[in-house]
């Protein structure tokens, strides 16, 4: 009625002057008072908390001062009874208030003390036994002095027993009967209130007694599905919301669109809004990071936190799990907290492995996480009996078996829902032997009875003929699936139809996919859907998934779906893949684990499905890896694997057992990833005797565009343009492919041994140099042993000193005897290293790790690699090199290993300038051509011109300024500083870059490569580097030395750089091009001032940027803390400490100024059309034994 309210934009409230009767107002007019009538009559008011089920703030703090009077009057009341001798009013009174607050003390005394005047003194007795026994079980104390002293008084006789005189009566005020309380099941806004878990609740009691001691810990609610886990923690969680408690709420699912971590992340984004931006800046920044990478709305609500990583293959694990903790433990700081995470039996790996590290790193913090399973739901070997067990050993953890209801508690249940009283006791018996005691069953099989007329609800009271319901023969199922499959029964044909479709979909589906794959119209799907909402089949989604509907029940979900035929199962997956595939076009990698789900299943009835399942298997597979999640990546990896098995792709299945062997090894389980190796060796042997189809000759060679290489010595290329031409001249024992994955080369097969520390490489029958001469293990031996010669002065030599005795050798301190690598015979080469390496393997893909043809080198010297007298063992031979003008390659007709493609010449021209380059592509003269280096205009128009030409993928490279630190004014660290500060990187990857490559707001590992650390950079601040440069003896610029810089790339940015130091520190620096093999002989003879280079990743490692790129020799900075940090990373086998020491060294690198990123890169590039076959990987662009191009 609109005359009883009142409000505004700000205020919505009754009117005060209305004809209005208000129990909350008479409650508080009548608690005002000290006449004991009429604090009975306010007793009498309070029927519950206030507003039981809304959890806003200000109902929150109304409930809770409420509650405060409330009980403020019950204790009023009962020592106004005692004082007014009415023992038996008093204790009345008293047991009330102690049925509320247990630990009341003041009323167990009371009630002592009216049990002793009652002559009742046993039970006084037995009044202290209850006392002392909740103190101690919820406070873990004994109870107050006074109470023992109580006791001990009227157990010694010593408190008077006899009644005191009885003073008139109290005329209380009679109060009208409540209304009958019944409710149907059916109703959504039922109450319900939880019955026959009196115990369960006193135990999470106690657990939330112990946190608020300050006593964090797991709290584990076991039970079959039915029993009323959620119910009880509902239960429990809603007594402590309306107290002011934060509460997280997560859920695992059986089969979703999900990434691991999710139910944490669920946790963790039910939090969201209640935190504002003034509250998150209280936390540690880093820590709020890490938690906006599970949950990526934190980075959108909150666009001033730093910037999240990247997607990639990243395993940041150990930083990820701290920064939740560390997270977690700041909002416990600020109260206690409690963290529901339901279904733990369907939960990933991975997500165990956090909630174990957040049990033991929180076990000192004010939280309780809380956990749901179901046993049996979990094999003997499930991951998390390997996480409770230990966790309760260790007093982390307390477990809580959930048992069936027993008939009481049904009977109260029943006769509770009925407001019918005793009348529905036949009933209530019935529905207990039919359900076993699973409430779940039992309201179930209510909302049968409901739904077909046998009960109805009318004014509060259920009715129908409950004895004939429960002795004769009712249509009620006696199982639950059943008692589902009758209540879908009831809905039309489309809505059924509808629902087995969203039964597929999973628990929690999404309109636009359930319509788009029922394909009825919206209209037909919303009123299917309004038709099941109805029945609470399903309710609209409000929980924190963001999905539009879910199953009320997971059970309703897993009958719907077991009860829709097989073949019309396998045929629905089939349609909601292909659906999904269309629908979520740019998402499919993301819901590559889901897609894969689907097309599994479908694939039964299409066996051309099956190629689409290895797929997204794959990619599954390859997204997990990325997100550190090594578990759930083999899951998928295996699956993969055995249709690749089934189909006979030996080879496939051989590169996918690469795949899995390295995720084994890169988790440093070397035993588990030698079994992968050696069934991959075998497949791989197989695969060798089917070769694929190889298209005809090409019309003429493949044309690119390149820099002059400064050597085609393997053991002395540490330029790309260099390197890049030596790996098609000669092969290693392994490749990198283009998809990233380490495969078998020279070597047929290896073994680890001795916990990583050793390898034994077998090398293939038919490896041979170009001459004939086979490639021998001692090739490989001479190869590493001349690169670690400090004789030889390579400048790449640090690569391979995680050889046992590498580092000593090129140090001079031991002889080459002393070095870790031996040719057992000429095809076994056996490699030790120092301590167990990861990235071992990896790193033997580099030129680096080349073998070398002795014989020639030693016939020729330095002149070994000139056109005539080079011998390579690679896909192609040198055939001419013209100085300044071409290279040209040619097939080598001795190479071990397949062609894919059909190029048999490359010619490569040596045309320095990127303009000139792009002139020849467009006159047809390349057909390949790289991009960089060309000034962001020139790029603008040439993507414009080639459109359907240009292709682009991030690569992980940082370009970088370095700073020559032994050399004035840069020696000064608050120069180095000055000069970073003063630079907006942002502004230089949008406008001088014109957003081609990334803004390098992080450290120096780039994206994409475990280790990174987003938003680490110094900020862009002039004003504080103005005052530093000032601080330093150089206000605005004056005095500052001439400073150089050097650089072999485009102007652009070094004009913007120019640009901005002179405008915010007022220096000028005088800029000279130069190509590259001069800026690097400049560098390491007489260094300039400043430098930009770039560097990118050979293998995906942060040892490849913090240990063996040129950064530190190149800027003359050494730092033993720094040097410490990146060998003792290369020394831990824990892959999450690993990291947390390369994000300490790569901080270093950022803190002390050594350098400034610039741009995190990508590779563009154009591709003319008659290039039909041109593989991309993120750390190469050139496979050029896989072209294909075609006649034109």
């Amino acid at each position: 009625d609109p005359a009883l309210i009142l409000s505004d934009a700000h205020t919505v409230q009754f009117d005060p002057h209305a004809d209005l009767w208000l129990d909350v107002d008479a409650f508080e007019s009548l608690a005002s008072h000290d006449d004991l009538t009429d604090l009975q009559s306010a007793v009498a008011l309070y029927r519950g908390a206030f507003l039981e089920g809304f959890y806003d703030d200000w109902v929150i703090n109304e409930r809770y001062r409420l509650e405060s009077l409330f009980f403020e009057v019950l204790t009023r009341l009962m020592t106004g009874y005692e004082a007014r001798g009415e023992p038996d009013a008093a204790l009345a009174i008293a047991l009330q208030l102690l049925n509320h607050d247990p630990l009341r003390e003041d009323a167990h005394r009371l009630a002592m003390r009216a049990y002793c005047r009652l002559g009742q003194r046993n039970a006084a007795l037995d009044q202290y036994r209850r006392c002392r026994e909740v103190i101690r079980a919820e406070l873990g104390a004994e109870p107050m002095v006074e109470t023992t002293e109580l006791y001990q008084a009227i157990l010694e006789g010593r408190f008077a027993v006899e009644p005191v005189p009885k003073a008139p009566p109290v005329e209380v005020p009679a109060v009208e009967p409540s209304a009958p309380s019944g409710w149907s099941p059916l109703d959504v806004r039922a109450p319900g209130r939880l019955v026959g878990r009196e115990r369960e609740l006193a135990f999470l009691h106690r657990c939330w007694q112990e946190v608020r001691a300050g006593q964090g810990g797991l709290a584990l609610i076991s039970g079959e599905a039915g029993l009323g886990k959620t119910r009880l923690v509902e239960t429990f969680a809603s007594r402590l919301r309306w107290q002011g408690v934060r509460v997280l709420w997560g859920r695992c699912y059986e089969f979703e669109r999900l990434l691991p971590y999710q139910p944490i992340a669920e946790a963790l984004r039910t939090l969201l809004p209640a935190l504002t931006p003034a509250e998150l800046a209280d936390f540690p920044a880093w820590s709020v990071a890490e938690v906006a990478r599970l949950v990526p709305e934190v980075s959108e609500r909150y666009p001033g936190l730093p910037a999240p990583a990247p997607v990639g293959p990243d395993r940041e694990q150990a930083r990820l799990f701290d920064g939740v903790a560390r997270f977690l433990a700041t909002l416990s700081s600020r109260g206690a907290c409690l963290i529901v995470l339901e279904d733990l039996h369907w939960a990933s790996e991975s997500t165990l492995q956090l909630l174990h590290y957040l049990v033991r790193r929180l076990s000192r913090h004010p939280v309780l996480l809380v956990g749901t399973l179901r046993p049996e739901a979990m094999h003997r070997q499930h991951p998390l009996w390997n996480l409770q067990q230990p966790l309760v050993r260790a007093g982390l953890a307390r477990t809580c078996p959930l048992k069936p209801l027993s008939p009481e508690a049904v009977e109260r249940l029943v006769v509770e829902m009925s407001g019918a009283g005793e009348a529905v006791i036949p009933l209530a018996r019935r529905l207990y032997r039919e359900s076993e005691g699973n409430p779940f069953f039992v309201i179930e099989m209510v909302k049968a009875l409901f739904e077909t007329g046998l009960i109805r609800l009318e004014e509060g009271v259920w009715w129908g003929d409950f004895s004939r319901i429960s002795q004769e023969a009712w249509p009620l199922p006696v199982g639950l699936s059943a008692a589902i499959q009758a209540r879908v029964r009831r809905l039309s044909d489309n809505a059924q139809e509808a629902l087995h479709l969203a039964a597929v979909l999973g628990r929690e589906f999404d309109f636009e996919l359930l319509n788009a794959v029922w394909g009825r119209g919206e209209e037909a799907t919303l009123d299917a859907l309004d038709e099941m909402l109805r029945h609470r089949i399903v309710d609209e989604g409000t929980g924190p998934m963001g999905r539009d509907y879910a199953f009320t029940h997971h059970k309703i979900q897993e009958a719907v779906y077991a009860g829709i035929p097989r073949r019309r199962r396998q045929h629905a997956h089939a349609r909601v893949g292909a659906t999904m595939e269309r629908l979520y076009r740019s998402q499919r990698e993301e819901l590559a684990s889901e897609l894969a789900f689907h097309f599994l299943q479908g694939r039964s009835l299409d066996a051309s499905l099956t190629e689409k399942a290895i797929t997204y298997l794959l990619q599954a597979g390859d997204r997990a890896r990325g997100l550190y999640a090594h578990c759930e990546a083999i899951d998928f990896y295996r699956q993969a694997l055995t249709l690749l098995k089934e189909q006979g792709a030996y080879e496939r299945a051989a590169r996918t057992l690469m795949k899995l062997g390295l995720t084994h090894h890169i988790a440093f389980d070397f035993r588990q990833a030698r079994r992968a190796y050696e069934e991959g060796f075998a497949l791989w042997q197989r695969a060798g005797t089917a070769r694929s189809v190889v298209p005809p000759p090409a019309p003429h060679a493949l044309r690119v565009a390149w820099d002059s290489p400064l050597t085609l010595d393997p053991i002395l290329a540490d330029d790309v343009a260099s390197a890049s031409v030596i790996e098609q001249l000669f092969s290693g024992l392994v490749e990198l492919s283009p998809e990233m994955d380490v495969v078998p080369d020279l070597a047929r097969s290896w073994e680890v041994l001795e916990g990583g520390r050793t390898y034994i490489f077998h090398l293939r029958e038919d490896g041979r140099w170009s001459d004939g001469r086979p490639v021998t293990a001692g090739d490989f031996v001479y190869a590493w042993k001349r690169l670690l010669n400090p004789a030889t002065g390579s400048p790449i030599a640090h690569r391979l000193f995680d050889i046992k005795g590498a580092r000593a050798f090129h140090r001079g301190e031991v002889g080459e005897e002393g070095v870790g690598v031996w040719a057992a015979d000429e095809a076994t080469l056996v490699v030790e290293l120092e301590r167990p390496t990861s990235y071992f393997v990896h790193l033997l893909a580099i030129p680096a790790a080349y073998p070398l043809p002795r014989h020639r080198v030693e016939a020729y010297g330095e002149a070994w690699t000139e056109v005539g007298k080079i011998t390579t063992n690679g896909p192609f031979n040198l055939e001419a090199w013209n100085q300044g003008e071409s290279i040209v390659l040619s097939r080598n007709p001795t190479y071990h290993s397949r062609f894919g493609g059909n190029a048999r010449q490359v010619e490569l021209f040596l045309i320095e300038d990127p303009p000139a380059r792009l002139a020849r592509y467009e006159a047809d003269g390349l057909d390949i051509l790289d991009l960089w280096g060309l000034p962001p205009p020139e790029m603008d128009r040439a993507r414009q011109r080639h459109a359907g030409e240009y292709v682009s993928v991030p690569v992980p490279r940082t370009s970088y300024l370095g700073f020559h630190t032994g050399r004035p004014p840069f020696d000064d660290l608050r120069v180095r500083r000055a000069f970073v500060l003063a630079v907006d990187r942002e502004r230089l990857a949008a406008e001088a870059m014109r957003s081609y490559h990334f803004p390098a707001t992080g450290g120096f590992i780039p994206p994409g490569i475990p280790g990174h650390s987003p938003g680490i950079g110094l900020p862009y601040d002039p004003e504080r580097a103005q005052h530093l440069l000032a601080e330093a003896g150089y206000p605005g610029g004056r005095d500052l030395p001439p400073v150089v810089c050097l650089t072999s790339g485009s102007t652009t940015v070094s004009e913007h750089l120019q640009a901005q130091w002179r405008e915010n520190l007022g220096v000028e620096v005088r800029w000279e091009r130069v190509d590259y093999g001069r800026l690097r002989r400049r560098i390491e003879g007489e260094p300039p001032h400043l430098f930009i280079l770039s560097w990118g990743a050979a293998y995906p490692d942060p040892d490849f940027f913090l240990r063996v790129s040129p950064i530190r020799p190149d800027s003359r900075w050494r730092d033993e803390t720094y040097e410490g940090l990146v060998e003792q990373a290369r020394r831990v086998t824990d892959q999450g400490a690993r990291m947390a020491l390369y994000r300490q060294a790569d901080r270093m690198l950022i803190e002390e100024a050594v350098v400034m990123p610039l741009t995190y890169g990508r590779a563009h590039l154009l591709v003319k059309p008659w290039v039909k076959q041109f593989p991309l990987s993120a750390v190469s662009q050139w496979f050029w034994k896989e072209v294909v191009i075609a006649p034109h």
